[in-house]
């Protein structure tokens, strides 16, 4: 590729990178980040998959997005310890993986007839989440000093999600409080009523003769 067109083109990547990374931290829950990263990836890189390979004790979950990307495949959980640690060091390439037959992520990519892909980690200094791999099923020229815009694009993308997650436990915790509330109050507005048996007949004296109590209750669903 000549100079020019890989200037370029390195600028473009910068400026998509720039530009996701800016919205991703607007959103509430992880879930839309993580959809909207795969959106995004599949309008400007016109890729043919992309795993989102999230961290979960001594385990890895891929989630796989191909066809019209809206949805994606979960995996069963694979061990951290049988995949390759270079995935989640820094971004890497396939070229730099030619020869390992072992890992089985890079089995997964090779199943789904990927043979060109890259990989992110999506980590800062303060939180490893895990990887994003995208593949295509075609030869694609990779640029090799695309790798430091992509790197630091998997801390923002691990800022994202560190955000979001705040955010929901924030909302949990304020819905608990106002459905403790909620019962609360209908806990205070439990009444006792008088319910009269005979109230056409008064004694003289002008009291009620016969009572009995019914306690009023509330349900909360």
């Amino acid at each position: 590729m000549e100079p020019s067109k890989r200037q370029k083109l390195m600028k473009k990547i910068e400026n998509h990178l720039r530009t996701t990374a800016r919205k991703l931290v607007k959103f509430d829950t992880e879930g839309e980040a993580l959809q909207y990263l795969v959106n995004s990836f599949r309008a400007e890189l016109e890729c043919d998959l992309i795993a989102i390979v999230l961290k979960e004790g001594n385990d890895v979950v891929p989630t796989l997005y191909q066809g019209d990307f809206l949805y994606g495949t979960t995996y069963p959980p694979i061990e951290i310890a049988s995949c390759s640690p270079r995935l989640f060091e820094g971004s890497v390439t396939f070229q730099e993986m030619e020869g390992n037959d072992t890992c089985p992520l890079i089995g997964l990519l090779r199943r789904n007839d990927i043979t060109t892909w890259f990989s992110v980690p999506i980590k800062d200094e303060e939180s490893e989440y895990g990887i994003c791999m995208i593949g295509f099923q075609r030869h694609v020229s990779l640029l090799a000093e695309a790798k430091q815009l992509f790197d630091d694009f998997g801390e923002d993308v691990a800022l994202a999600i560190t955000v979001a997650r705040k955010k929901e436990i924030k909302q949990r915790r304020t819905c608990c409080k106002t459905h403790n509330g909620c019962i609360n109050a209908h806990k205070k507005s439990t009444t006792l009523e008088i319910i009269y048996s005979d109230q056409n007949q008064l004694p003289r004296g002008g009291h009620y003769h016969d009572f009995q109590f019914k306690q009023r209750t509330c349900m909360v669903l």
